[in-house]
């Protein structure tokens, strides 16, 4: 990364109240240009079609999603947990009348906190891991062992290799993002870690639960039967697709996954927010200098820079980039800041909703609209970012429209997002082209359950299905 520019931009208080696209210039925070988005959509699909090659991007096990066959599963149970930020989620889920339903109303929920409360990412071992992880969902151990023949899934939003084993679908953990660190996971599998875990410290061992055990990608169980991609823009950003496997045969010219004879499509995970396509945009070094001030304060600068403009985690990051600069610009006049690590991206939000009072900072009458009008610019990058990162997925799969599952809140709870993204994608195929996005939803259940939901019905229909070919 080349120098980076530093405040105050040789602006003054006036000149930034009389102007502020001078200090949007001088920062290199902009919108993409419809031609920015077609270059970075071509680049996508270079590198999605070159990685399916390399076979760096994975086909799954998974067949899509099909929450209306599961008259062979009646009765099975599972049990859901996600694995893959702070905030934990677990749930117990049962098959009634041919539905996946919530078995007993209870919802396990929690943050991995350290002993003074503040968030946690950085563990000595996969113990260490997995105390804060039930320790964040007291009930659960009791749970499973209340259940030895439940199946068990772990919805996963890490990168990683799926690999079938005697126990069920595991990964091998790539390189754990998020500035997460478990020392004992990169580069192994994941599930023997948690029956070791569970057999040492809860003496759960030998039951159904754990020879039935199922990790998925977050994407991969979004995409089911009536789409072609599953993505999540939340705190993260990454999306699975749908490919023919007449497709992935032109780009491999070999089988290289168990299960292709029998499918006409596999969901292959594309790791999206660490394509590789942000790295010499256009070559205007101006364009990334944002950018790389929130990059150089990550532990892997030169990784996820896609990421970095899309998901929730780094949109504040932005927002407080804003806050400072101006303060810089005004020599602290703008705005007091409590505590700037209590910036959220739902504050981006409430801004956009000209909702002053529940932000952790308060800014001058005079500053107000400039604050807003960067976070229009925020929002608005990230929502052309990964409708391009999409758009070139699809051309990857050879896909004539869209038709995508979303999850996330960064999608679903900024006001205007999703307007943003449907417009990026028509301003790069045309408004002929077809664009369609749901939210995984379940009677009775609200939305933010649609991933646990989702994660129950892969994780049966995984099973059925692999008795099936295995018989």
């Amino acid at each position: 990364m080349t120098e980076l520019l530093k405040p105050p931009f040789g602006l003054t208080s006036a000149e930034l109240i009389q102007n502020p696209q001078k200090y949007f210039d001088a920062v290199g925070l902009k919108e993409l240009t419809p031609a920015d988005m077609t270059q970075l959509a071509t680049r996508a699909r270079e590198r999605i079609t070159q990685r399916i090659y390399d076979r760096t991007s994975y086909p799954t096990f998974l067949k899509p999603i099909d929450p209306e066959k599961l008259e062979e599963c009646e009765g099975q149970k599972n049990i859901v947990i996600e694995v893959g930020g702070t905030k934990m989620r677990a749930s117990e889920w049962i098959v009634k009348n041919g539905k996946v339903v919530l078995n007993g109303n209870t919802i396990f929920n929690g943050q991995l906190v350290d002993e003074k409360g503040k968030e946690k990412k950085a563990f000595n071992d996969s113990d260490d891991f997995f105390d804060h992880l039930f320790t964040a969902l007291p009930g659960l151990i009791d749970r499973i062992k209340g259940n030895p023949d439940a199946a068990l899934s772990i919805i996963f939003s890490f990168p990683g290799q799926p690999t079938e084993t005697e126990a069920g679908l595991d990964y091998e953990v790539g390189v754990l993002t998020k500035d997460f660190v478990i020392p004992e996971f990169e580069h192994t599998q994941f599930i023997p870690h948690l029956a070791d875990y569970l057999k040492k410290k809860h003496q759960i061992e030998g039951t159904e639960m754990l020879s039935k055990v199922s990790l998925f990608n977050d994407t991969a169980i979004l995409v089911g039967v009536d789409n072609n991609i599953g993505e999540v823009i939340g705190t993260g950003f990454n999306y699975a697709l749908k490919i023919t496997v007449k497709r992935l045969r032109e780009m491999l010219g070999s089988n290289y996954a168990p299960g292709w004879d029998d499918n006409e499509s596999m969901i292959v995970n594309i790791e999206a927010g660490n394509l590789g396509v942000m790295r010499e945009f256009l070559g205007d070094e101006n364009k990334l200098s944002f950018l790389n001030r929130i990059s150089i304060g990550s532990s892997k600068p030169e990784e996820y820079r896609e990421e970095k403009l899309i998901s929730g985690m780094y949109l504040k990051e932005a927002l407080k980039l804003v806050l400072e600069d101006i303060n810089n610009i005004t020599d602290n006049s703008a705005a007091t800041i409590n505590d700037i690590k209590a910036i959220e991206s739902k504050h981006i939000s409430m801004i956009l909703k000209d909702n002053w009072n529940d932000v952790p900072f308060t800014i001058a009458e005079e500053y107000k609209l400039i604050v807003k009008r960067a976070c229009e610019i925020i929002r608005n990058r990230s929502a052309q970012v990964a409708a391009s990162l999409t758009q070139g997925g699809l051309m990857a799969a050879g896909e004539k429209h869209l038709a995508t599952t979303i999850e996330g809140s960064v999608y679903w709870d900024m006001p205007g997002y999703g307007e943003e993204y449907a417009k990026a994608i028509h301003l790069m195929s045309g408004d002929n082209f077809s664009v369609s996005v749901n939210r995984p939803t379940i009677e009775g259940v609200g939305p933010e359950l649609g991933s646990q939901y989702m994660g129950a019905v892969a994780g049966l229909l995984y099973f059925r299905d692999r008795g099936n070919r295995e018989e």
